[in-house]
């Protein structure tokens, strides 16, 4: 016969295995745990920087078929011509020099005004938001004019440059240019131009890029750092030469930038800024924007340009033509 007391022991003792059998992990166990944790986060952190980068490319990428976009509207409003780019011309305001990204400009069809790069002598432009790549450091603006796209340089004359060992000048182009979806109007650039901290407003100072790329008169295969590249970018960039400027965070270190184009972007690689392994994106006449990277840009076999993006209508004829 059971009594209260025989079933009050056995109780305690079916209560007390049950809590002897809850019990916590072992030293072991958190060391698998902890290790398969950092095994998922080794995992992931590369993917998710890869993700970053893709979504980054793809900024740039929307910026500048924007500004490709805005440069079209401006051709179709001045007889397919696009903005000129002249250091010697006198703007409506009776400043000397006009570019494609002043406000006056390009600010007609992108009403965006950047106060940085304003001053009591120049036309104010635009820069900031879709001027700037997100892997560009210290950005003002990053893309830039292709030099023979400019309706006005030098005066007011079309560009025309001559390239040595061929008999054809390389020529100017508008938006009725043949070839549109390979003639580039707008490509990333370096900032070369710095401009100071307002003390008055809230910004840091900026680096900008210049108005044209690909003036130099060399083949367009150099133009994009084919063979010894080219040699009019500089490396010295210590905001135009003045005292006391910083360098830019763009600076490739040892020697010059041999290209136009800054390659190191995409994917952003700020130990190696003169590398030829990233791509760089590119605005087209045609309004479609691209990334494209140096080994889809130039043919090392031939020392010729592929002729992916082209700088101007006569890129085949000028690297094909035997020297007079």
């Amino acid at each position: 016969m059971r009594t209260a007391a025989s079933e009050q022991g056995q109780d305690r003792r079916r209560f007390g295995r049950r809590a002897t059998d809850r019990r916590g992990f072992t030293l072991i166990e958190l060391l698998v745990v902890i290790a398969i944790i950092a095994l998922l986060i080794g995992i992931l952190l590369p993917a998710l920087g890869r993700a970053r980068q893709s979504a980054q490319t793809l900024q740039c990428l929307s910026n500048i078929r924007q500004l490709s976009i805005s440069l079209n509207q401006y051709a179709n409003d001045f007889k397919s011509k696009f903005p000129p780019n002249d250091n010697d011309l006198q703007d409506e305001f009776g400043n000397t020099g006009v570019y494609w990204y002043e406000l006056p400009r390009i600010g007609q069809y992108l009403p965006q005004q950047n106060s940085n790069d304003a001053g009591a002598t120049l036309t104010e432009t635009v820069g900031g938001g879709i001027m700037t790549c997100p892997n560009h450091p210290e950005a003002g603006r990053s893309y830039t004019m292709n030099f023979f796209a400019s309706s006005g340089v030098e005066g007011g004359t079309r560009p025309r440059r001559a390239v040595p060992g061929s008999n054809t000048p390389m020529r100017g182009f508008d938006a009725t240019a043949t070839f549109s979806s390979k003639m580039f109007v707008i490509a990333e650039a370096w900032g070369r131009s710095y401009v100071e901290p307002d003390e008055n407003k809230d910004d840091d100072g900026a680096w900008f890029t210049t108005s044209t790329i690909g003036a130099e008169t060399s083949s367009p295969f150099e133009r994009f750092g084919g063979g010894d590249g080219i040699s009019d970018v500089g490396g010295a960039w210590t905001g135009g030469g003045r005292t006391g400027a910083p360098t830019s965070p763009e600076f490739p270190g040892v020697g010059e930038a041999k290209s136009y184009i800054p390659y190191y972007r995409h994917p952003k690689d700020l130990s190696d800024t003169g590398t030829f392994e990233g791509r760089a994106t590119f605005g087209f006449v045609d309004g479609h924007a691209s990334d494209i990277g140096f080994s889809d840009l130039v043919n090392e076999s031939t020392r010729k340009s592929a002729y992916r993006a082209m700088w101007s209508a006569e890129d085949q004829k000028v690297e094909r033509d035997p020297t007079p």
